[in-house]
């Protein structure tokens, strides 16, 4: 089984945020995790695929208070 988190990024370079729940599932899946991040929307988007993405970024912890807002549908 594999996991894949897709980030995007207006610009070639910049920043992204994994929430805790996808850094968990990246540490406790290494190699079967994938992180696909399609950079430059801008100009000339390029993709890249990263596999075990633990080792290949270096991640910082950074605490947020977000309240979250949700709509529920009915079947």
């Amino acid at each position: 089984m594999y996991f894949v988190e897709i980030k995007g990024l207006n610009e070639a370079k910049g920043n992204f945020l994994l929430t805790q729940k996808e850094y968990e599932i990246a540490q406790k899946f290494s190699q079967n995790y994938c992180l696909y991040i399609v950079s430059n929307f801008k100009e000339k988007p390029k993709e890249s695929v990263f596999f075990n993405p633990l080792e290949s970024f270096s991640f910082k912890e950074i605490k947020k208070e977000i309240t979250q807002i949700s709509y529920q549908g009915a079947f």
